[in-house]
């Protein structure tokens, strides 16, 4: 009666060794597929936003040089600054097309949105510095758009800029939450290993 007794408790603890070992397993299947998921969805959904904020920080560069250049340079080359211009600012009306389904919050839209409005009045500034081209000559321009226009320009390069710093400040946060969630899961597998190795010295006591 001992000897079944000692047999069926060994058999016990095996089979519960057994258990906690498969148990172990799929812990830490399903949960290295949940951060697998979690770096996958991060990198989906948050570098196609940095492309288009990419494209639209070097378009605004492009056009603010282009828009110098047409009120300032050689007059010969006033053809090539317009062209460049407007290719600038086509380029900026995709990149805008592009980041607007990408937002994810509210800091995200407001920042778009103070954005498009200095960006809209920069716009409206540069207007007004070449028409004093035509009608005031040159300095009247000049200090338009190194006025009025130059401070709507910089504000909207600053929208842009807090966009990404925004975003690149989340990919940290998200990055962080990974990080936290493959700590957890090694310390959880180390005490499930533990807890096996003790049921099975235990059975073989």
């Amino acid at each position: 009666m001992a000897r079944f007794s000692i047999t069926w408790i060994v058999s016990s603890l095996f089979g519960v060794s057994l258990a906690v070992n498969a148990g172990q397993g799929y812990f830490v299947a399903t949960s290295l597929a949940d951060i697998d998921a979690n770096v996958r969805q991060l990198v989906e959904k948050r570098t196609p936003s940095l492309v288009a904020l990419g494209q639209l920080n070097a378009e605004i560069g492009a056009a603010g040089v282009a828009q110098s250049a047409l009120l300032f340079g050689d007059p010969k080359q006033a053809a090539r600054s317009e062209t460049e211009l407007r290719a600038a600012l086509d380029g900026i009306e995709t990149a805008k097309s592009r980041y607007k389904p990408l937002m994810v919050d509210e800091g995200d839209r407001a920042t778009f949105a103070a954005f498009v409005a200095d960006w809209d009045a920069t716009q409206a500034e540069w207007r007004k510095s070449r028409d004093l081209a035509v009608k005031e000559g040159p300095s009247k321009a000049a200090e338009q758009l190194f006025g009025p226009a130059h401070e709507a320009y910089a504000k909207s390069v600053a929208a842009i800029r807090s966009s990404v710093d925004d975003l690149v400040m989340n990919v940290g946060d998200e990055s962080t939450a990974a990080r936290a969630h493959i700590a957890s899961t090694r310390t959880a597998v180390y005490l499930s290993v533990a807890a096996g190795l003790a049921l099975t010295l235990a059975a073989l006591a």
